[in-house]
């Protein structure tokens, strides 16, 4: 509730979630957490994910080593660093 408080506040941004996104996935919603594989399969079946043609960011090591168990293309970002785009999508053809 904060995270759409602040976008609606400060980024008159009202609808997140389909606004840029087809949907969302919130783990206390799901009742299952990163790393825990569970989740993954989960989403990746829901969605009709290909892994290997989906590239998963996150800050954590531990999400990315099951992203890449589950066949995602997934790269460590992390805090503060630049996101290079177009880099990743270079490396996730691989």
């Amino acid at each position: 509730n904060w995270v759409r408080r602040d976008l609606r506040r400060n980024h008159q941004i009202v609808d997140f979630e389909k606004l840029f996104f087809h949907k969302a996935y919130y783990s206390h919603e799901l009742g299952m957490r990163k790393p825990d594989r569970e989740i993954f399969d989960f989403v990746i079946a829901d969605a009709g994910i290909v892994p290997s043609e989906t590239i998963f960011i996150d800050d954590n090591a531990a999400n990315i080593e099951t992203a890449k168990i589950v066949g995602l293309n997934a790269f460590l970002f992390e805090t503060n660093a630049h996101l290079d785009l177009d880099k990743i999508i270079a490396n996730s053809n691989r």
